[in-house]
């Protein structure tokens, strides 16, 4: 029996107006969140997570190291350090692996979540937080001064 070729829809036509208007709009929304994140505004967990999302698709193409250079806090070295680690963790090659992967990279779903465990592992678990506010210059809350 012979079946009939599947007819496909024609493609939609874009204008390049509307064409440019969308890449504004992305360029806008990835600069929005990085200034967010530089401020302290948000995390990179946040990023990931609103990444995930339909409305957040432009914020897959930000890299790693962007993400991780405007989180306040973190230096150049750090930065190296932690995408070195994620690459060693996820056994890829440290000149072109990590270093240069983006949120959607990350986020991939083929790989079941082992890519953004190991950031988890690598990355979020090396922000130690002080022991209190202060720490180790001022006195501990609630403890004695001598």
């Amino acid at each position: 029996m012979k079946t009939a070729p599947l007819k496909q829809a024609p493609p939609r036509a874009i204008s390049i107006a509307s064409a440019h208007t969308a890449l504004e709009r992305a360029r806008r929304s990835r600069a929005e969140w990085l200034v967010s994140l530089s401020d302290g505004m948000i995390r990179p967990l946040d990023v990931f997570a609103q990444a995930a999302t339909l409305e957040g698709a432009p914020l897959r193409k930000l890299t790693l190291r962007q993400v991780l250079t405007n989180t306040p806090g973190i230096g150049e070295a750090t930065v190296r350090k932690q995408l070195t680690r994620l690459s060693r963790e996820l056994g890829i090659a440290a000149d072109h692996g990590a270093k240069s992967a983006t949120v959607g990279w990350l986020l991939d779903n083929r790989t079941h979540g082992r890519r953004f465990i190991a950031w988890l592992g690598t990355v979020e678990c090396d922000r130690v937080r002080p022991a209190w506010s202060g720490w180790p210059f001022a006195v501990e809350p609630g403890g004695s001064s001598s």
